[in-house]
């Protein structure tokens, strides 16, 4: 199952955890920040996509593109 985000969604989760880590961010670095998590979003909802679907133990340190593993 994949996930999908509002950009609502994702700057409410990124503004939660920025106030629990007590950073402030300049607002052109916010907004370049915020970019750089929902990429993140999106890769870890694949790697969990993949290791759902796998039979048995995932080795994530193997590389990962676009939810296949590469030989």
């Amino acid at each position: 199952m994949i996930i999908t985000y509002t950009p609502e969604s994702l700057a409410g989760e990124f503004d939660i955890l920025m106030q629990r880590a007590k950073l402030d961010l300049d607002e052109g670095w916010h907004e370049q920040m915020l970019v750089e998590f929902a990429q993140m979003r999106e890769e870890l909802d694949t790697i969990h996509a993949f290791a759902n679907r796998a039979s048995g133990p995932v080795d994530l340190r193997q590389v990962i593109t676009f939810g296949r593993v590469e030989k």
